[in-house]
């Protein structure tokens, strides 16, 4: 992404998740939010410990913990978030997450992402139409997509200078 969040596009994209997306299984939502929390938090050791609880959970042969994982690594890496404690927790994913999820965490880890994501980034920072991006980025796999941008979002809200209770509006269910 060429520039940081727009925090309108971020609020409203949250919303078009919400509306758009498949739920997430019960064990995941929880470890979101303490994702979101940690994230909110900008607190190395919280961002790695509620990171590496995401690594290999749910559901899929990309397990929904690790595409949201992509999403949060893409996201810091583009606006400047917590990408080191990020990508620390998953270093060792090759242990704990199909081999392919912990090779799209590698590339996540860099920078590197389908084509789907990086408009969606984009999208979310002024630069493209915001609606068709997202529903491009949903088409992705069976969830991946959806997950894909709850990650980014969760780490958009705080670069995007939303205040704690902002963030609390919206849930990335």
């Amino acid at each position: 992404a060429s520039s940081p969040p727009d925090l309108a596009r971020v609020r409203e994209a949250t919303v078009l998740l919400d509306a758009s997306a498949q739920l997430l299984p019960p064990p995941l939502a929880p470890r979101l939010t303490d994702l979101r929390r940690a994230l909110d938090a900008d607190d190395a050791s919280h961002v790695r410990r509620a990171a590496r609880a995401l690594v290999g959970l749910g559901p899929g042969l990309t397990p929904s913990g690790d595409d949201i994982l992509c999403g949060a690594l893409l996201a810091s890496r583009a606006w400047g978030g917590p990408l080191a404690p990020l990508s620390e927790a998953v270093a060792d994913a090759s242990l704990r997450t199909p081999l392919l999820s912990a090779a799209l965490l590698r590339h996540a880890v860099r920078g590197e992402c389908v084509p789907q994501a990086h408009a969606f980034l984009r999208a979310v920072s002024g630069d493209g139409a915001l609606e068709p991006a997202l529903r491009e980025l949903l088409a992705v796999g069976h969830h991946s997509g959806g997950d894909l941008a709850r990650g980014v979002l969760a780490v958009g809200l705080g670069r995007a200078g939303a205040t704690p209770g902002d963030r609390a509006d919206y849930p990335l269910k």
